[in-house]
Formats: structure tokens, sequence, C-alpha cells
């Protein structure tokens, strides 16, 4: 392979691992807590915060008590 594309393909490489944490910087982990409608700690709260929030955001779910049923 030429010097030149050795050049580019190492540039293009460098720039894609830049790219990718700073997409992965941008994560997020949002835990819903209960079984409230709205309000903190609730689904609905963890998606309009997930949907707010740049990159790939993550929903947990740490709820206690009996398993539940999302409708």
């Amino acid at each position: 392979m030429p010097r030149f594309a050795k050049f580019i393909s190492w540039i293009v490489l460098v720039s894609l691992a830049v790219l990718a944490s700073a997409v992965a910087s941008h994560a997020a982990v949002f835990t819903v807590v209960n079984t409230n409608p709205t309000g903190p700690g609730s689904l609905d709260s963890a998606i309009i915060a997930a949907n707010s929030s740049p990159g790939l955001d993550q929903i947990n779910f740490n709820i206690p008590g009996p398993p539940y049923t999302i409708f």
C-alpha cells in the first residue's frame, strides 16, 4: 500500500475512534424505581429523559416487589 494511502487509512481510523468515544460519552442510564404513571422514578420520566439525552441511553428497572406488567 502506498505511503499516502496508509496515512489516510490511519487518519480515518483515528477519526472513527474519536467519534465513537464522543458518542459513548453522552450515553446515560436511567432507572425506573416505582410503578407511578408519571413523576420521578417512573417509566414515563425515564423515557422522557432518555429522549432528551444525546447518544444511546439505557433504561434499567429496579422495582421491588412482585413481577410487574407494563401495558
